[in-house]
């Protein structure tokens, strides 16, 4: 537990760096991290492998944008030729979105889940603001639920963005990250995704009944994985996650660490 000196210095950062940098955040969401969203140093690994991917004229697809963060950073690596859609379920966190983005013309915040299905879905709320799932994780729900509409990343791609390429997908959804993957298969078979970031829990999969394994079968056969965080590239081998053991090590190490730990990997096409 941090010492109260500690606590005061976050809580000081927070708001100095969030009127600064002019940032809006829901109520709930952590001091830590609202301050390192607001002075630019947030998950900084995952931060570099997104401007290695995004350039003028990019498409760049967020979903679980929470606050906006990577897509307000996306904004200027795409320029006025690319574009940023970021997708946020939770309406504190879409008003923030929306404020942090309003005055880039080329982010485009949706109130959407992005699923498996175009249908009406109930998401689990928490207490803080990046625990909102559409899966039952056990991590930091506060039992309250809410209705949201969904929609599928092939419909948004067939629809409204004409089957263009996409350069890069960040999908960061508590748990649901196989409803969004099942709902892109058509993206994926065609070729028309390079890039993917998506963040692997494999406690919250199995505290909401999935099959950790299911993550390896779907990407494996399109995309070469690789994890992304320093601290934990010890755990694979030749630079990648190879094969199902390795990914199966990789998650043994994960479900032994005491809380829901997490880790995104970089899924690059073969």
């Amino acid at each position: 537990m941090a010492d109260p000196f500690s606590k005061i210095s976050r809580t000081f950062n927070y708001h100095y760096y969030r009127l600064k940098n002019g940032w809006h955040f829901p109520s709930n969401i952590s001091h830590l991290a609202g301050s390192n969203m607001a002075k630019g140093t947030y998950e900084p690994e995952v931060m570099n492998i997104i401007k290695k991917n995004l350039t003028a004229g990019s498409v760049f697809i967020d979903v679980g944008a929470n606050v906006g963060y990577f897509a307000r950073m996306a904004s200027d690596m795409v320029e006025s030729s690319g574009w940023v859609y970021a997708f946020e379920i939770e309406h504190d966190n879409y008003y923030s979105l929306c404020k942090n983005t309003g005055p880039l013309n080329n982010v485009i915040p949706l109130h959407f889940a992005v699923s498996n299905g175009l249908t009406f879905m109930q998401v689990h709320h928490s207490s803080h603001s990046a625990c909102h799932s559409l899966v039952n994780t056990g991590n930091y729900l506060d039992g309250d639920e809410f209705t949201v509409p969904t929609i599928t990343m092939d419909y948004f791609w067939s629809n409204h963005l004409n089957k263009q390429r996409v350069d890069l997908i960040k999908i960061d959804v508590e748990g649901a990250e196989l409803f969004v993957l099942e709902g892109m298969g058509k993206m994926l078979s065609e070729n028309i995704v390079e890039t993917m970031i998506i963040e692997y829990c494999p406690r919250i999969l199995k505290n909401s009944g999935q099959d950790p394994k299911k993550f390896h079968e779907v990407l494996s056969s399109d995309f070469s994985l690789s994890i992304i965080e320093d601290k934990y590239r010890n755990l694979q081998k030749n630079k990648g996650i190879k094969d199902l053991n390795e990914f199966l090590m990789v998650t043994d190490h994960l479900l032994e660490q005491k809380d829901a730990e997490n880790i995104n990997l970089l899924c690059k096409r073969k």
